[in-house]
C-alpha cells in the first residue's frame, strides 16, 4: 500500500525505511551499502567511546590506553601492579541451548556484578563475547589471587533462570603481576594474564 497510512502504519510497526514497489535493483544495492557504511560507522564510534555498550565496562581499547597508563605510574614508583583476566567457561553452550537473550542477559548480570566487587582503583573491561579484565593497581602475587577468589566466589554465586531451569556460570581466570625489575610492559603483561587464562 502506498498511502500516507500505509507508510505510517510501516514506520510505527518500527521500520526504519522502505522502498516502493515498483523498484529497480539498483535502489536495493544503493540502500543496503549505505546501512552498511551506517553500520560500520556505528561500530568505529562505539570502540571510540571506550565503553562496552551491554556492560557499560571499559572495552578493549581503552582498557588497553588506561593499562599503559597505570603501568607506566606503577613502574615509575616501583609499585606492584598485575592483571587478572577471566572467562564464562562453555559460554557457546549456554548461547546455544538457551538463546541469545539468556546470553546476553548473563553477560551483562556477570559485567554488573564485576563492577560491583572491584576496588574504586581498578580497571574493568569486557574484552570479547564472553572475556573480561580487571587491571589491579598496587596488587602483588597474594593479594591478586584474593581478589580473584572474591570475584569469582561472587559470580559464580549468580543463579540465572532460563524459563526452563536455573544455572550457573563458572567464571575462570587468569592472571600475572609485575615483578618489579621494569623490564616488561603492560602489552607483556596483559599478554601474560591472557596465556594464564588459556
Amino acid at each position: 500500500d502506498d498511502s500516507e497510512s500505509g507508510k505510517q502504519k510501516i514506520f510505527d510497526a518500527g521500520a526504519t525505511d522502505f522502498i516502493g514497489k515498483p523498484f529497480e535493483s539498483i535502489d536495493l544495492v544503493s540502500r543496503a551499502n549505505s546501512y552498511a557504511r551506517l553500520s560500520r560507522k556505528v561500530v568505529e564510534l562505539e570502540k571510540k567511546t571506550g565503553y562496552d555498550k551491554l556492560t557499560g565496562l571499559y572495552n578493549a581499547s581503552l582498557l588497553e590506553e588506561q593499562g599503559i597508563k597505570a603501568f607506566s605510574f606503577a613502574d615509575r614508583h616501583k609499585l606492584y601492579i598485575s592483571a587478572a583476566y577471566f572467562e564464562i567457561k562453555d559460554f557457546q553452550d549456554f548461547f546455544l541451548n538457551y538463546g541469545k537473550n539468556v546470553a546476553q542477559h548473563i553477560i551483562v548480570a556477570v559485567g554488573k556484578r564485576l563492577q560491583a566487587v572491584m576496588r574504586e582503583e581498578d580497571i574493568a573491561a569486557r574484552l570479547g563475547v564472553a572475556k573480561y579484565a580487571l587491571i589491579l593497581p598496587m596488587t602483588n602475587k597474594h593479594k591478586t589471587e584474593l581478589v580473584i577468589a572474591r570475584v569469582r566466589e561472587s559470580i559464580n554465586k549468580l543463579v540465572f533462570d532460563t524459563g526452563k531451569e536455573k544455572i550457573r556460570v563458572n567464571f575462570v581466570a587468569g592472571y600475572a603481576s609485575s615483578d618489579l625489575n621494569g623490564d616488561s610492559s603492560f602489552a607483556e603483561l596483559a599478554e601474560q594474564a591472557d596465556d594464564a587464562l588459556q
